[in-house]
């Protein structure tokens, strides 16, 4: 990355994908500090039918 490692190794180092490096690479990139912030994650839009739910929670 920044200071020659590659993305493989960081990723090794720290049990993570590299694909996520990739990731926050990109968002620190454009963002900065802020980029790097947990976000909201928004809804799939996919819901379990009320029956399941219910079957959960009893």
């Amino acid at each position: 990355m920044e200071d020659g490692y590659p993305a493989t190794l960081i990723a090794q180092q720290f049990g993570i994908c590299k694909s996520t490096i990739g990731r926050w690479s990109r968002s620190y990139r454009a963002y900065g500090e802020q980029g790097l912030l947990a976000k909201e994650r928004i809804p799939s839009g996919v819901k379990l039918p009320t029956a399941v739910t219910q079957n959960i929670i009893d």
